[in-house]
């Protein structure tokens, strides 16, 4: 028969061996992106900052969003950029819900413009980035 002593060394032995690399890094090192977003002059009051690598100028990695309230937008920590070359996509809503209504998405309110696209390259450090979403009148 196998002793008790042995079997807990073994069970023990497997388990130390599954964690290890456990909690250390899983991907590329991300770091954070901070920011405001304004239309015609205006902090957007509610909306969405998402970013994704941009692969035709050879950015690879993981993609990021972050929720716009009152102009202001922060990745989360452990969730942010790579660096390199990014394509952001914009969408604003006023933040009035509209009941029952078209146009109004999660009760965030009325569409303030179509979804605005740009592309910039960013470092590979925590970054501050102000966007201006153009605007009619």
């Amino acid at each position: 028969m196998v002793s008790s002593r042995v079997v807990v060394s073994c069970v023990l032995t497997i388990g130390l061996l599954a964690c290890v690399g456990c909690g250390g890094p899983t991907g590329p090192e991300t770091y954070p992106l901070t920011g405001t977003v304004n239309f015609n002059g205006k902090p957007v009051p509610v909306g969405t900052v998402t970013l994704s690598p941009d692969s035709s100028k050879g950015n690879e990695g993981p993609g990021a969003s972050a929720g716009i309230k009152d102009g202001a937008f922060a990745t989360e920590d452990g969730r942010g950029h790579v660096g390199g070359a990014y394509v952001i996509r914009v969408t604003g809503f006023d933040g009035i819900p509209v009941e029952g209504g078209e146009g109004s998405m999660d009760n965030t309110g009325t569409e303030l413009f179509p979804v605005y696209e740009m592309t910039v390259d960013l470092p590979k450090s925590e970054h501050n980035l102000a966007i201006e979403v153009p605007g009619g009148g």
